[in-house]
């Protein structure tokens, strides 16, 4: 049995935003301390923002249904929920690396306001634009950007 045109394209779009989401997870820079471990937790929260960011545009150029959108801004949000766990673990020494752990939570937490109305708009719930969700999502990427420019030049570390 094949699927129709009609349902085989939604199929595919949806395999397509679960392979990016699954490359972008991946995508996330390996070094040590409190500011390896906050930049991967930057990088990480970037990854969930991207992911729910495409599975916005996918939505609204008709390539994949509400319900795939929803569920993976879902899956985005379950993300940097671990993420926020993780980072909750990190106890800093210095008065710098609290000064870094709290502009990091400060960038983590406009991603989850972001991809909390991101699910709203993908299901429909709550009078959410599409381009307003995706340009908070835009912003809040913008703020983990800023945050980990900062940390690495801060660090001394190399972008």
């Amino acid at each position: 049995m094949s699927d129709s045109p009609r349902t085989a394209r939604p199929l595919r779009a949806a395999a397509a935003l679960s392979l990016v989401a699954l490359l972008l997870a991946g995508c996330v820079p390996d070094s040590g301390g409190v500011p390896g471990r906050l930049e991967r937790g930057l990088a990480s929260a970037d990854s969930s923002a991207q992911t729910a960011l495409l599975a916005l545009r996918e939505l609204r150029a008709g390539r994949t249904t509400s319900q795939h959108a929803e569920t993976a801004v879902d899956d985005a949000l379950t993300k940097l929920g671990e993420e926020q766990t993780t980072l909750a673990s990190i106890e800093p020494t210095t008065r710098t690396e609290r000064d870094w752990r709290r502009r990091a939570d400060a960038a983590i937490a406009s991603v989850d306001a972001a991809l909390k109305d991101a699910r709203s708009a993908a299901s429909g719930e709550a009078g959410i634009r599409w381009s307003t969700a995706s340009r908070e999502l835009e912003n809040a990427s913008r703020a983990l950007d800023r945050a980990t420019r900062s940390l690495v030049r801060q660090a001394g570390d190399r972008e």
